[in-house]
C-alpha cells in the first residue's frame, strides 16, 4: 500500500474510533438519564414504596439498575424524624440500653443520628433469617451518607445471640415504628443528610432528611 493509502486508512480508522467514542458517550449519557428517571426521592414524613418486582430494571447498555432490596414483595417506609446529637450520654438516656455500645467503637465518634422510621409491610417476605431460623428484615437496608454506621435499633427480634441485634420483624399487613441509631466518625453537615434504602450504595430510593440539630 502506498504512503497515501496508508494515510487515508489511518484517517478512516481514526474517524471510526471517534464515532464509536461519541456513540459510547451518548449511550452513557442516556443511561444516566434513564437511571434518574427511575429514581424515587421523598421528604420527611412521606412514604416511599419499595417493590422488589419493580426493582432491577434492564437499562439500554444491558446493565441492571437495582437498589438491592432485602425482601420479595412490597413495603413502604416513612422517615418520621431525624435528630443529631454529639453526646454519648444523651444516646444512653435515649436508648435506655447501654449495650448499644457493643455495636460500635465509640472512641472517635463525632456525631449520633437517631432516625424514627415507620416500616409498613404490605406483602414483603424478608430474605434474611435470624439466628434461630426465623425470616427477618435487617436494618442494613437503611443507609445514610457521611459514612454513618448503624449501631442500634429499638425493635430487634427476640434473639439467641448478639447477631440478631439489627434484625427486626414486621408481619405482613402490619406496620411498626422504631428508632435507628447511626454513628459518625467524621464531621457531618445536617443540611446535606440523606437516607436511602437497599443493600448497597445505589441511592435509587431515598429520603432527604430534615435534621433536628440537638448538639450542644
Amino acid at each position: 500500500m502506498s504512503a497515501v493509502g496508508i494515510a487515508v486508512a489511518a484517517v478512516i480508522v481514526a474517524a471510526l474510533f471517534g464515532v464509536q467514542h461519541v456513540m459510547h458517550e451518548m449511550q452513557a449519557q442516556r443511561v444516566q438519564e434513564e437511571k434518574k428517571s427511575l429514581d424515587v426521592s421523598v421528604g420527611m414524613g412521606e412514604p416511599i414504596q419499595l417493590d422488589s418486582a419493580a426493582d432491577g430494571q434492564l437499562l439500554e447498555d444491558g446493565s441492571t439498575y437495582n437498589a438491592g432490596l432485602l425482601f420479595d414483595g412490597i413495603a413502604s417506609v416513612t422517615v418520621q424524624s431525624a435528630k443529631l446529637y454529639d453526646s454519648k450520654e444523651a444516646i444512653d438516656a435515649l436508648t435506655g440500653d447501654p449495650s448499644w455500645q457493643g455495636a460500635a467503637d465509640v472512641s472517635g465518634v463525632k456525631g449520633y443520628l437517631v432516625c424514627s422510621v415507620t416500616f409498613d409491610n404490605v406483602d414483603a417476605m424478608p430474605l434474611n433469617t435470624s439466628q434461630t431460623g426465623v425470616p427477618v428484615f435487617n436494618a442494613g437496608m437503611f443507609n445514610v451518607n457521611h459514612g454513618g454506621e448503624i449501631a442500634w435499633m429499638s425493635a430487634p427480634v427476640d434473639r439467641a445471640s448478639y447477631h440478631d441485634a439489627l434484625n427486626f420483624e414486621v408481619p405482613e399487613g402490619e406496620s411498626r415504628t422504631f428508632d435507628i441509631l447511626f454513628v459518625f466518625y467524621e464531621d457531618i453537615t445536617p443540611d446535606s443528610m440523606q437516607m436511602w434504602f437497599g443493600s448497597g450504595s445505589v441511592k435509587k430510593y431515598r429520603c432527604d432528611l430534615t435534621v433536628d440539630d440537638c448538639r450542644g
